[in-house]
């Protein structure tokens, strides 16, 4: 259900699909770290999140904006007394469980590639606004603002201008995944390449992402001995205006 949803944030996928699982995005700021609260908020100082571990390695949740959400294979979350009993204390706010993507044995090497293309808009809204003429001779005949000082040529030769068109634009999204899997008897592994890019509806506000994956995964003849190996490098880039 979370395949192929164009968010930046592989947590933000989850909205809306685990029961009592409460995810906010404070900011419009393409891959933004969410508020995410799994069993409520428990402590007025202490952190409320739950614990979060991607192929048995526990990460914070800034993490996931450099995450391409198509390695993702699975997501389990848990929210009983087994979160505790499995990862004690820290799992007391709930637990969210990732599992990226593996090969399989005795499969030939298959090659996937996924592109998602997007756009953002600013939200329609059915305002009537003046224009500068309509403004100043108002607030000429109110006697306030700038145009109480203005002559009626001054006032109609004001140029007009719509500053939504200056700050806002209609943002660009996408997001290109290229995979290779493939397995022998004992060997099998799984690499992905990735580049996402999101445009915000604001003006130089984005984020851009590079993402490098590869799970290897082997076993003796007998079975008696299995390992594997998993190897992320993760780079993003966010422009955030600040004024």
């Amino acid at each position: 259900t979370i395949e192929n949803r164009p968010n930046a944030n592989v947590i933000q996928t989850l909205s809306g699909q685990v029961a009592g699982l409460e995810i906010n995005t404070v900011t419009g700021q393409p891959g933004a770290a969410p508020i995410v609260r799994l069993r409520g908020i428990n402590s007025i100082n202490g952190n409320t999140s739950p614990l979060f571990i991607i192929d048995g390695t526990p990460v914070d949740e800034d993490n996931f904006r450099s995450i391409n959400p198509q390695d993702i294979e699975s997501i389990s979350v848990l929210k009983d007394a087994g979160a505790t009993a499995i990862y004690g204390n820290r799992g007391a706010n709930g637990v969210v469980v990732i599992t990226t993507r593996t090969g399989n044995f005795n499969t030939p090497l298959q090659i996937d590639y996924t592109g998602i293309l997007s756009f953002s808009t600013l939200q329609d809204n059915d305002y009537n606004l003046m224009n500068s003429q309509e403004q100043l001779t108002l607030e000429n005949e109110r006697g306030l603002g700038r145009g109480a000082t203005l002559t009626p040529e001054e006032i109609a030769a004001a140029p007009n201008f719509d500053w939504t068109e200056y700050f806002f634009r209609t943002g660009l999204t996408q997001n290109h995944t290229l995979s290779l899997t493939s397995g022998s008897q004992n060997f099998s592994q799984a690499t992905s390449l990735g580049f996402f890019h999101q445009e915000s509806i604001l003006v130089d506000s984005d984020l851009k992402r590079f993402n490098v994956r590869n799970n290897l995964t082997g076993k003796t003849e007998n079975d008696r001995f299995n390992y594997g190996t998993n190897v992320s490098i993760n780079y993003s880039k966010s422009n955030e205006p600040n004024a």
